[in-house]
């Protein structure tokens, strides 16, 4: 871990458009352990002051149009019904993984209260010869969920924490980049960890919370470092954090001040997705929230799927 790298984020300058509760920094950055800087983008915000809502493709749609390909989000900002939810300032980010049919999510995804798919309990198996170990382990695929509960606080859980009954929306991913309280989830060993384009959601206990959008590819070691790392060393200091898919589905688009303003777009964004993200201005006057398609039942714990 080079803490001379990290240093990098905090010594550029913050460049954060602060009007409203949704704040902007569009130059951070920070060195991998190879000294590859990697440049991101963070948006900041307090749960109390945002409405975090995951919207599924098909309730984003007019009745009786079906997508198979889901909706990017580069073209999220054709759609009027997104448009609408609010006039103050919006992120809608990318959010979850999907199968052959985009459309189709893999994980849990619960929207306004509706559980529009099921929990995946896939395993990775472990290897007990592992330098790391949590990799000994038998362990989830997509470890992580992130749930927004009925008093509207943002948490990241792991999949096997997550009372489900009190979530309102909810999306699982993963894996978990930052457990906590504040330590890095991904081993410098593990296999299989290709730098990529990524988005990621980050909380800390004091209720404030920031989605980040790299612009440059990234291990999910070197990411989760950074967002473990303390704001001293320039990291974001999170408490835990969430990935939520990368590579070509990552990206994210930012409206600021009223409805009539420009959507600025970050990122990629170009693969299609099941589900957005979608985190408005509490304050602000918000529109209907799209009709969620056919609620399915959450089994219950006790009923865990075969890996």
């Amino acid at each position: 871990m080079r803490v001379a790298g990290l240093l990098l984020a905090s010594a550029l300058a913050p460049a954060v458009a602060a009007a409203g509760p949704i704040e902007l920094q569009d130059n951070a950055a920070f060195k991998t352990r190879e000294g590859t800087t990697v440049r991101a983008t963070v948006f900041r915000f307090q749960a109390s002051a945002v409405r975090m809502q995951v919207l599924p493709t098909l309730g984003l749609l007019p009745q009786g149009t079906y997508q198979r390909a889901g909706l990017s989000i580069e073209d999220a900002v054709k759609v009027k019904a997104l448009a609408r939810l609010s006039d103050g300032d919006m992120l809608i980010a990318n959010g979850g993984f999907s199968g052959a049919k985009v459309d189709r999510p893999i994980g849990l995804v619960m929207s306004g209260g509706n559980a529009i798919s099921l929990p995946d309990y896939s395993m990775q198996r472990g290897d007990p010869a592992s330098a790391c170990p949590a990799l000994r382990v038998d362990r989830p695929r997509r470890s992580g969920v992130l749930c927004v509960d009925g008093q509207g606080r943002i948490l990241v859980q792991h999949l096997d924490a997550v009372a489900f009954e009190s979530c309102v929306d909810a999306v699982q991913a993963g894996p978990l980049l930052v457990e906590a309280p504040g330590r890095n989830g991904i081993c410098e060993q593990q296999t299989g960890d290709r730098a990529y384009l990524r988005t990621a959601l980050c909380t800390r206990k004091t209720g404030a919370a920031a989605v980040v959008v790299t612009l440059d590819p990234v291990s999910l070691f070197d990411l989760a470092q950074w967002l473990a790392a303390p704001a001293s060393q320039g990291g974001l200091a999170c408490d835990a954090a969430l990935n939520l898919s990368g590579h070509t589905s990552s990206g994210a688009l930012l409206r600021k001040g009223d409805a009539k303003a420009p959507w600025r777009k970050f990122g990629d964004g170009s693969f299609p997705l099941p589900n957005l993200i979608v985190i408005t201005e509490r304050a602000a006057r918000t529109g209907v929230r799209p009709a969620a398609p056919a609620r399915v039942l959450v089994p219950q714990r006790t009923q865990r799927l075969a890996p």
